[in-house]
């Protein structure tokens, strides 16, 4: 009887497995002369060791948790330099739903503001951060 043969696993899990092992797919990927500009152009930056804090290039990090919220959210977000931020609450359509600061003076560093949500109808909306030198947004879903 002749042993069977079992066709070979390809997929994304072994490819990311290669890649972290020897680093062929990126370095094929990088080797395109292409790639560089484009990713310099969005201020990307390859970190091999990973990164525990966001780094921030112009631009800012923001997020949400819990999310979906149906009470209170933490809105986490850093800043790389002091600055005057607004930070508001809007619906799919843009409008403002809730401000909650406007042109506060923030120290950089990591910041965490709880924001009361149950009396804001359930549904989509986009918290967001803004300042002269800086610009972020994420999604927050609240539900009841």
């Amino acid at each position: 009887m002749p042993i069977p043969i079992l066709p070979s696993i390809k997929g994304p899990i072994i490819d990311m497995i290669e890649n972290y092992r020897s680093q062929l797919l990126w370095n094929n990927f990088m080797a395109n002369a292409e790639i560089q500009p484009a990713l310099d152009s969005i201020g990307f930056v390859y970190d091999p060791e990973g990164i525990e804090e966001p780094v921030i290039n112009n631009s800012s990090a923001i997020t949400a948790y819990p999310n979906p919220a149906s009470s209170l959210t933490t809105v986490k977000f850093y800043l790389p330099a002091k600055e005057k931020i607004n930070l508001s609450v809007y619906d799919q359509f843009g409008r403002m739903v809730v401000r909650i600061y406007q042109n506060v003076n923030v120290e950089p560093g990591l910041h965490e503001v709880e924001i009361p949500v149950d009396k804001i109808p359930t549904g989509l909306y986009i918290l967001r951060l803004e300042s002269e030198k800086l610009d972020g947004s994420c999604k927050l879903l609240i539900s009841e």
